[in-house]
């Protein structure tokens, strides 16, 4: 159970299977970058308690949707996180597409899932969050990176550089959602 709160439990279970390769393959996935809109500023006029508080309420409830999306969320990092659709699916009937179309899902609902959160923040006098988000498919690096003593199975590559990259241009663009062709 620990290990499970620590690495997604459908990487766990596949790894701890043997299902998955941790030197390295190369596999197609579909890769959503979500991250909060200017979260530096509220960061800095928040108390530490009630900003931890807020990013798990968060990503509680953007882990739980990507889920139910077939999406996967391999790390956090700071006020975002990294989801993977399609790589760990096996079907041989499944094209990429498939992952593809769980990550627009995905990203769309993601801002519902927002909207609702905002109603219950606004509600007790809190300041709305907003997000950006990036999804990009393509050819990615799977396996196990890391240190010795301390490693994660992972994802790398342009497809995932591209996709924080999209994510990134949401400020200059002026929306929630950039979805690669």
């Amino acid at each position: 159970q620990t290990f499970g709160r620590v690495v997604e439990p459908v990487v766990r279970d596949r790894l701890l299977a043997g299902d998955l390769r941790g030197e390295g393959e190369v596999r197609t996935a579909s890769i959503l970058f979500c991250d909060l809109r200017d979260f530096t500023t509220f960061a800095e006029r928040t108390a530490p308690r009630e900003l931890v508080q807020t990013l798990n309420q968060f990503f509680t409830i953007m882990t739980t949707w990507a889920r139910a999306c077939d999406g996967f969320v391999n790390k956090f990092i700071g006020d975002g996180m990294l989801v993977v659709f399609g790589l760990l699916d096996d079907d041989p009937t499944h094209g990429p597409s498939v992952g593809a179309a769980d990550a627009v899902r995905c990203a769309l609902g993601m801002r519902e899932k927002l909207a609702e959160l905002n109603v219950d923040r606004v509600a007790v006098g809190q300041a709305p969050l907003a997000v950006k988000i990036g999804v990009h498919t393509g050819p990615v690096v799977a396996g196990t990176i890391g240190a010795a003593d301390r490693h994660e199975y992972t994802v790398v590559g342009d497809t995932v550089n591209v996709a924080a990259r999209l994510e990134e241009l949401c400020r200059d663009h002026h929306c929630e959602v950039i979805v690669s062709a």
